[in-house]
């Protein structure tokens, strides 16, 4: 779908939809834009996301009164030095101290970031720099999962297989991974998706839905890469597993997840789906013979 104008006019207004601040006109505007442009429904789904997982990482926290009050000392030290010379000097041009005053500002800013950034926290200042999976650094099976879903939503899930056929991904995860997985049995879907990867000389099985405005993602590897924590699960999930019973929860960017055991493999889901229509859809899993 190619943009035009009226995607030009939403982009402008993308930002103050995110945050609430658009008037009635303008967020009638932008609802009746997004409801008939993907592209731009897309984009504004993954910068409502980026903040919502943001906000939630990143915390200001008050640097210690003794470092505001050196910072204050050392600023008003400098200050004193300088006035004898800016007397002497009065008929020289002043753009020479505008470096020294700009390093002063830096420092400051610099100090009092390192004070206000949650430790472990990034920091982002648009989408596009939000990693993609394979640059992150993480062997958590709930954030590869997550990773993957941004990528998805901007494009960047590269594909082996696409097709709108439940039928022609089963046969190619079998075929390519040597196993296989309950794949949700959904009505219609715009298209379906597929990839399979080979970690730790195991195969992983990349799968995505999507239909209409709501994307699912399924990512599924073999319970020996969890027993030698090759890729990890958080320890309540484990225990839930272990019971055969499902473990959900929202995650950072408030996406909805779910794991489950299928056989000797784990399978974990990332949608922007509510929890009973993805429920509903995973309990009626095709492929899972």
């Amino acid at each position: 779908m190619a943009m035009d104008a009226n995607c030009k006019i939403a982009k402008e207004l993308m930002s103050g939809a995110v945050d609430g601040d658009l008037s009635a006109e303008e967020s009638s505007y932008f609802g009746n834009h997004i409801e008939r442009c993907e592209i731009c429904r897309n984009e504004f789904e993954l910068e409502r996301l980026t903040k919502l997982y943001f906000k939630s990482k990143v915390t200001r926290l008050d640097p210690p009164k003794d470092l505001l009050e050196k910072i204050r000392s050392r600023l008003n030290y400098e200050d004193t030095l300088r006035m004898p010379r800016e007397r002497i000097h009065r008929s020289a041009p002043r753009a020479f101290l505008w470096p020294a005053v700009g390093i002063a500002v830096v420092v400051v800013l610099t100090v009092i970031a390192i004070f206000t950034k949650k430790p472990g926290s990034v920091v982002s200042e648009s989408p596009e720099k939000i990693p993609p999976a394979s640059e992150v650094q993480t062997r958590d099976a709930f954030a590869l999962s997550a990773n993957d879903f941004r990528n998805l939503l901007i494009g960047e899930f590269r594909p082996q297989i696409k097709t709108q056929v439940v039928g022609d991904v089963i046969g190619f995860i079998k075929q390519n991974a040597g196993y296989s997985i309950p794949l949700p049995a959904t009505p219609n879907p715009d298209w379906i998706v597929g990839s399979v990867t080979t970690f730790e000389k195991k195969k992983i099985v990349k799968v995505a839905y999507k239909l209409g405005t709501h994307y699912i993602y399924l990512y599924a590897f073999p319970t020996p890469l969890a027993h030698s924590k090759a890729i990890s699960l958080p320890r309540e999930c484990i225990g839930t597993l272990d019971k055969r019973e499902w473990y959900w929860k929202h995650n950072l960017s408030g996406a909805l997840q779910v794991a489950w055991m299928y056989k000797d493999v784990v399978c974990v889901v990332t949608s922007n789906l509510d929890k009973r229509d993805l429920a509903t859809y995973l309990k009626a899993p095709r492929g899972s013979d």
